[in-house]
């Protein structure tokens, strides 16, 4: 009679992995008795106390098989402790340690004993089903607030193999490997490990028939050492790949930075020409104004002398004004001097005939004589009198008259220096309308040199938008040269982030894969650049989903993310699990 031991505790291991500490700790809360509604971290951090019970995360509780292998319908309920089954040769024993490994792992070569699992289905039979429940309790357990206590793995097995996972309700969670997968790497059970799982192909070979070195083998696998050197040599491949990638980056940063360099030194020439131009602007300005100063202080100077000589002018008219009015009125006297010069003579013609009339009254008359005589005396003084202010007044006025000639020979001469200024002045006139001339063509030039300064503003501005644009690649190269998927987008990492928080709201039917040079392995490293050649970029980031509506979802997040950008490639087919 063969007896197969089985431990179900966590990852299955032996009962020896308790230590004394713990079953000490065991009976004395059994002898206590004492049934306390509370949880208690054990030492390893896994068993817990609840109500009295011993649980361990991950734990078996129970085996359910139907059609499979030798058995038609098959429910094994586990105790807590130490499980032993026992039974005759080929009575299904092993075929329940085969259950546990079928259930647990999507892999069937775990079981060392085919390579399909449609072999396990009993003979006559279309199908057979795998349900197993864990224990999902204590601080390492798995989404408590969703599977509750215990987890229901079940695996239906015929022409297509699929999973259900429920809670402990009996709601059926998930339907994904991905799901089972995680559940067993939380819980740190080990299904392709010999120790946890020793099946009898691999009992055979290290009790009976076992070399040195499949011992060492099983060593290795027993102790994890050929995963963590798996893992090393990993981490050594991805670590020469990434140091090949920063080679890469390096080269790219130093010709950028160099780049960079040429367009800052264009720009520090740029704005040496903006300062030389708005120098020469301000000094053009300068001129301008200092010209049309200078021009403005010889029009004052000339509309002053302008008009001191009208002032001149005005003197000499008045001058002349005045020496008419008094050639007037010398005229006037002369008249006057000549009226009365004729009726003196009047006087005396009259006085002649009454002197005549007279003698014959001598000697009446003699004093009237002797007074006509003194009369005629005075007269004549007064005749003599103005006989002399006759000359002297023709004297004056033939002074007057050679005053008048020099005066009009100073106005003439005034005139003609007048009429200089006024020529002078008509020379300014062009002189100023050559220099108005001169600053529409210096405008013109002005409006070309802002033009030109303006061109070179968008320029500096389009070298400005390049240099920013550089600069954010280089930042996004340098923040994200440790993500391998930045190869295919520095928003790759966002987009599958976003794509993960819609999966986990339900609303992606087929959780989306890309990209799909993500998924793509080579042996040899040297033929990725022929690989990428072939797919070429747009294949190898393009994304696949299940459906038309999973195709739309994901669209929009990518217009989210990529904003401006040209959108991925979505392959939609529908997805086929084996």
């Amino acid at each position: 009679m063969d007896e197969l031991s089985i431990n179900t505790a966590k990852n299955m291991e032996s009962v020896e992995s308790d230590t004394e500490a713990q079953r000490l700790r065991r009976a004395a809360v059994m002898v206590d008795g004492h049934q306390a509604k509370r949880s208690k971290r054990t030492e390893d951090g896994e068993e817990v106390v609840q109500n009295g019970e011993y649980y361990r995360t991950g734990k078996v509780k129970k085996i359910h098989l139907l059609n499979f292998m030798c058995h038609d319908a098959l429910e094994l309920t586990l105790n807590e402790n130490v499980n032993s089954i026992v039974g005759l040769s080929d009575s299904g024993k092993s075929a329940i340690l085969t259950a546990l490994t079928v259930g647990l792992d999507t892999r069937a070569n775990v079981t060392r004993g085919g390579t399909s699992v449609e072999k396990f289905i009993k003979k006559d039979r279309n199908s057979a089903t795998v349900e197993i429940i864990l224990v999902n309790k204590g601080d390492t357990a798995y989404k408590p607030d969703i599977y509750g206590d215990t987890i229901t793995v079940i695996r239906n097995i015929g022409n297509t193999s699929s999973y259900n996972i429920k809670n402990w309700k009996g709601e059926v969670v998930s339907t994904k490997q991905d799901e089972l997968d995680s559940i067993i790497t939380t819980m740190n059970i080990q299904i392709d490990n010999p120790i946890s799982v020793l099946n009898q192909e691999v009992s055979r070979k290290c009790f009976v028939t076992s070399k040195p070195d499949e011992k060492y083998n099983l060593f290795m696998k027993a102790t994890l050492l050929d995963g963590i050197e798996n893992n090393y040599k990993e981490a050594l491949y991805i670590c020469e790949e990434e140091y090949n990638k920063l080679r890469t980056y390096s080269a790219a940063l130093s010709q950028v930075k160099g780049e960079i360099q040429k367009l800052k030194e264009s720009i520090h020439r740029l704005e040496e020409m903006d300062e030389s131009r708005a120098e020469l602007s301000n000094l053009e300005t300068e001129f301008q104004w200092a010209m049309a100063i200078t021009e403005e202080n010889k029009l004052h100077k000339i509309q002053e002398n302008l008009k001191t000589y009208e002032n001149n002018l005005q003197e000499l008219q008045n001058v002349e004004s005045s020496i008419g009015t008094k050639d007037e009125e010398i005229d006037t006297k002369i008249q006057e001097i000549k009226q009365k010069i004729l009726q003196t003579e009047q006087e005396v013609t009259d006085s002649s005939e009454a002197y005549n009339s007279a003698k014959q009254k001598l000697k009446t008359a003699n004093d009237a004589l002797s007074n006509k005589q003194r009369e005629w005396r005075t007269i004549s003084n007064k005749i003599k009198r103005f006989e002399e202010d006759v000359q002297l007044l023709k004297k004056e006025i033939i002074k007057l008259e050679s005053c008048n000639d020099e005066e009009h020979n100073k106005r003439k001469e005034m005139k003609e220096q007048l009429s200089k200024l006024e020529e002078q002045l008509d020379e300014l006139d062009a002189s100023l309308r050559t220099k108005q001339t001169e600053l529409m063509h210096l405008e013109a030039d002005k409006m070309r040199l802002l033009q030109e300064v303006q061109s070179a503003k968008n320029e500096a501005e389009n070298f400005n938008r390049q240099i920013n644009k550089i600069k954010k690649d280089l930042s996004a190269v340098e923040q994200q040269s440790d993500n391998a998927l930045s190869v295919f987008g520095r928003n790759i990492p966002r987009l599958l982030k976003r794509i993960e928080e819609e999966f986990k709201k339900n609303r992606f039917k087929e959780k989306p894969r890309g990209p799909i040079g993500a998924f793509i392995k080579l042996k040899d490293a040297a033929w990725a650049p022929a690989v990428e050649n072939f797919f070429g970029y747009r294949f190898l980031s393009s994304f696949c989903v299940d459906n038309s509506q999973d195709a739309k979802l994901l669209t929009s997040i990518m217009k989210e993310i990529f904003y401006n950008e040209n959108p991925l490639q979505i392959i939609s087919s529908k997805f086929f699990y084996q």
